[in-house]
């Protein structure tokens, strides 16, 4: 896991296109197909932190409930004290007094800690996500890869061609290379605009929205490479994501 978790910033941040490029300069998938592996490791990974944090919220909810019930007894314990004409000085008081300022400080801190795990939750539920499109778009981008490394491997003795994505989409001598290095590219600035919506949204609901449409989007690209366009396929299920915990 630990391992798995070191590389989650080099997985999840920077272009795409770096992981095609990689196994264009080596001729190889072997790297291209271990990122990927990865990058779903690290999805599972991420999707049970983002459980347990989302239970640790739950649990901090009750105990809570549980703080600010004691709070409200010992509020209304000590009014009925002052109202009974006991002197602020007397010990019952001052131990009612000491015993309700624990509390409030315990209510403060829980709540502190509640809005923490918020934070922490919708962190991960938001990487879940930004792996989760970038998992499949370069999964469903391999057969292109796999067609590119086959047609490129004529120009390797040709020392001015560069292997990179960018190149091999200026190739204007050969047509097919330049159009599925295009076809890769377009498919990359998609799924890297979606990973900016789910940067910049707030809204759990929203992520799911995104996610959904990522799963939809990344079953029609294999039904057309099939042939089985208009064949009915109900999509795999979403990734489970629970509902903010209620602060």
């Amino acid at each position: 896991m630990t391992s798995i978790l070191e590389r989650l910033d080099d997985l999840i941040r920077g272009g795409l296109h770096r992981f095609v490029d990689r196994a264009l300069q080596s001729d190889s998938l072997v790297m291209f197909d271990q990122d990927v592996r990865d990058m779903y490791a690290a999805i599972e990974h991420v999707r049970a932190a983002a459980l347990d944090m989302y239970a640790a919220a739950r649990a901090n909810e009750r105990r809570l409930a549980r703080h600010q019930d004691k709070l409200a007894g010992l509020e209304k314990r000590v009014a009925r004290l002052e109202a009974e004409g006991v002197p602020p000085t007397s010990e019952r008081i001052m131990v009612a007094q000491a015993e309700l300022e624990a509390t409030r400080e315990l209510v403060t801190q829980t709540q502190a800690q509640i809005e923490r795990q918020q934070a922490q939750y919708e962190a991960l539920v938001r990487q879940q996500a930004e792996l989760q499109v970038r998992a499949g778009t370069l999964q469903d981008s391999r057969p292109r890869l796999e067609s590119l490394l086959a047609l490129t491997r004529a120009y390797r003795s040709i020392e001015r061609v560069e292997m990179t994505l960018d190149a091999l989409r200026g190739m204007g001598g050969d047509t097919e290379v330049a159009k599925i290095a295009d076809d890769i590219y377009r498919r990359f600035a998609e799924a890297e605009a979606r990973q900016e919506m789910i940067q910049q949204t707030t809204d759990l609901e929203m992520l799911a929205e995104l996610e959904k449409a990522t799963v939809e989007d990344q079953l029609a690209a294999r039904r057309r490479r099939l042939g089985l366009e208009g064949a009915p396929d109900a999509p795999p299920p979403a990734p489970e994501t629970p509902s903010s915990p209620e602060v």
